[in-house]
């Protein structure tokens, strides 16, 4: 059977769906084999045939999104001639990211050495800002990466969380906003 089949496709899904109810059941820590084998009604065969353990099956979901992010991000570079489009690209992405809240919230809460989709995100944003920046003769291009990554990941933590879609044009306003107040005080 080849992935494209139906039955590799539901079967996929059955086992991703059932893993995501259980991380909202329970820890990673504790999730077995057998408790997915058991939610998604297969065989252990069946799961192995897709994937090598729990940890492959999280580190495929974490890398899917860590993809869409990087789409995200690519967005901004491939239509930037035309501010409407690019604006309308990145909340595309910004939506598609969003329904896919039961997964990315249920990965938040993996935190091992291989599986930490928070660190993740925040490395792939930071290394996309300073690939943009780091020809410009600027100071503390580094730090300027790291704040950019952490106010984009809470903005998007913060948006699948609340369920608030938020267009590209409210975040630039609240930030500017935010700098704002920082300069009053």
């Amino acid at each position: 059977m080849n992935n494209q089949d139906l039955r590799v496709i539901k079967t996929k899904k059955n086992i991703i769906d059932s893993f995501i109810v259980l991380l909202n059941e329970k820890p990673f820590s504790k999730i077995t084999i057998q408790d997915i084998l058991d939610r998604a009604l297969i065989n252990r065969a069946t799961f192995y045939r897709h994937y090598l353990d729990k940890y492959d099956l999280a580190q495929q979901l974490n890398q899917q999104l860590i993809e869409q992010i990087k789409q995200l991000l690519d967005a901004r570079y491939h239509q930037t001639s035309n501010k409407i489009n690019l604006f309308e690209t990145v909340n595309q992405q910004l939506n598609i990211f969003a329904q896919h809240r039961t997964l990315f919230l249920a990965l938040l809460t993996i935190q091992t050495e291989e599986i930490n989709l928070k660190q993740d995100l925040l490395t792939t944003i930071e290394k996309d800002y300073y690939k943009t920046i780091s020809s410009q003769n600027q100071s503390h291009q580094a730090l300027k990466a790291k704040l950019f990554a952490s106010i984009i990941l809470t903005v998007l933590i913060d948006m699948v969380e609340t369920q608030q879609i938020l267009t590209l044009e409210e975040i630039k306003l609240l930030m500017e906003n935010l700098l704002d107040d920082f300069k009053q005080k």
